[in-house]
């Protein structure tokens, strides 16, 4: 069986590397025979330099003046003329920071850390801007890549997003020219514009330590910069990043944007592992909506269902109720004495849920053999779990499958409710137990299912309802 295990690191617990390594060593022990293909992945937040180490890129370390002035050593990663930059290096958030700490934060910091990227001469440069400490509009970096901001007395004004009224004109005639020849690409994953009730000052200057009064003059001093620099491009969904670092660097030097998500399975070569795999597994410290909203998880879910390829997720905790074709989650804190033991002591919960996979030979499951169709949305990845349902007395997986569907019924310790009290249809496609269901309609006596079978054969489709434990979770093994 070819596994490919692409996980985000568990925030606040352990490293992607970590989280790929123990699920490995997991897999092994039930599954010796697996062929493993570890690609720990970050969305350009947390980690992503550790993320690149790993995959070849080189690391380079530099000391820049940090959000107050204060001297940071900051890293960069660069690979065959490519360099990514994470603007938390020189720019990152300050847990418990005050009021006035908020509205003096300034990223020259990453601007030292482009210009040093410049000096090789990258073909293209990739900016993250998530983790960062402050709202200045990305005009700190832009100072130091040679922009100019004078007040109404022709001085420069004072560092931070709290100046940002005092400027009377922004001059970018002085740029690096090395800019012009280089592609910029920032990486995002949030949608918010740089300005408003929903922008960088409202949203997320408040978690970096602004108060109301705070917020109110960072939110006035962005619109004063998009007056500037240019109104039309501080309405686009993104440029509310990094506190309007992804406004300046679209506004000021032309770059673009992209999901750091899809940047990142691009850069990393993930996508061309995934071809000819048995299983994907990814995961990250908690599973909830927000995963499926462009964050890696969700990416590398909706990639392989795309391929037809089964997906595990293992989790710290799972906060998505809906189940999801083609996706089996498990939790780890489910075999932990409490959520904090599980974050304490991430490995060894992992290394079990790894045991829990190996225990699964997903080829010739139902994962291949079926399809599931949900509504009108088409043809998606079939479910793993399906492997799991073979009933005790050693009848095969199909068989199994249509025990839980059929009957109230425990198999191998997941629960089914039969099909009374559901309330999302599931299609799937007969292929190899079409002769099988029909056999066992008509030797129940069921006369009902057997009715509505032959209608939809020749459809070569049958509609069932199957219980949520079926679609989407199975215990964590102890």
């Amino acid at each position: 069986m070819k596994i490919v295990l692409a996980s985000d690191s568990f925030k606040g617990s352990l490293s992607a590397t970590g989280v790929v390594e123990a699920l490995a060593e997991g897999i092994r022990e039930s599954a010796p025979a697996a062929v493993i293909t570890q690609q720990p992945l970050s969305d350009g937040g947390e980690g992503t330099l550790d993320v690149l180490a790993h995959h070849g890129f080189e690391i380079h370390t530099l000391a820049v003046p940090g959000s107050w002035g204060q001297p940071v050593v900051a890293r960069f990663a660069s690979r065959d003329g490519v360099v990514v930059i994470e603007s938390a290096q020189a720019f990152g958030f300050l847990p418990g920071a005050t009021a006035t700490q908020a509205l003096e934060a300034s990223s020259a910091g990453v601007g030292h850390l482009i210009q040093e990227a410049l000096a090789s001469g990258p073909t293209e440069i990739l900016l993250t801007v998530g983790g960062t400490s402050g709202t200045d509009g990305g005009f700190g970096m832009l100072r130091v890549l040679g922009a100019e901001g004078l007040d109404d007395q022709g001085n420069e004004v004072s560092e931070g997003g709290g100046a940002l009224l005092t400027l009377a004109s922004v001059g970018l005639s002085g740029l690096d020219p090395r800019l012009a020849k280089t592609r910029l690409r920032v990486l995002t994953d949030v949608t918010n514009p740089l300005l408003g009730p929903s922008g960088a000052a409202a949203v997320f200057a408040p978690q970096k330590g602004a108060d109301s009064e705070a917020v109110a003059l960072l939110d006035a001093g962005l619109a004063h910069l998009a007056a500037l620099l240019g109104q039309e491009v501080a309405e686009r969904p993104g440029t509310g990043a990094g506190g309007g670092l992804a406004f300046a660097a679209m506004a000021a030097l032309g770059a673009s944007q992209q999901s750091g998500a899809m940047a990142m399975m691009e850069i990393t070569g993930v996508v061309t592992e995934m071809n000819d795999v048995d299983l994907v597994v990814t995961g990250e410290g908690s599973f909830d909506a927000q995963s499926l909203g462009g964050k890696i998880t969700g990416v590398v879910i909706e990639h392989s269902r795309s391929q037809n390829i089964p997906v595990v997720v293992v989790c710290g905790v799972s906060q998505v109720a809906e189940p999801i074709a083609g996706v089996t989650v498990i939790e780890i804190s489910a075999g932990a004495p409490s959520i904090q033991e599980s974050i304490d002591n991430p490995v060894a919960y992992l290394r079990s849920a790894g045991r829990t996979i190996g225990r699964h030979d997903y080829r010739g499951s139902l994962a291949r053999e079926l399809r599931f169709l949900i509504g009108n949305s088409g043809l998606v990845a079939g479910h793993p779990c399906a492997d799991l349902v073979a009933s005790p007395e050693g009848t095969t997986a199909h068989e199994g499958a249509v025990l839980a569907i059929e009957r109230p019924s425990t198999v191998h310790g997941l629960t089914f409710v039969g099909t009374s009290g559901l309330n999302h249809p599931v299609f799937i496609e007969l292929q190899k137990c079409t002769r099988l269901l029909r056999e066992r309609a008509v030797n129940d006596g069921d006369a009902r299912f057997h009715k509505f079978l032959e209608e939809t054969l020749r459809w070569r489709l049958v509609l069932i309802k199957v219980d949520r434990a079926l679609c989407g979770r199975i215990p964590i093994e102890r």
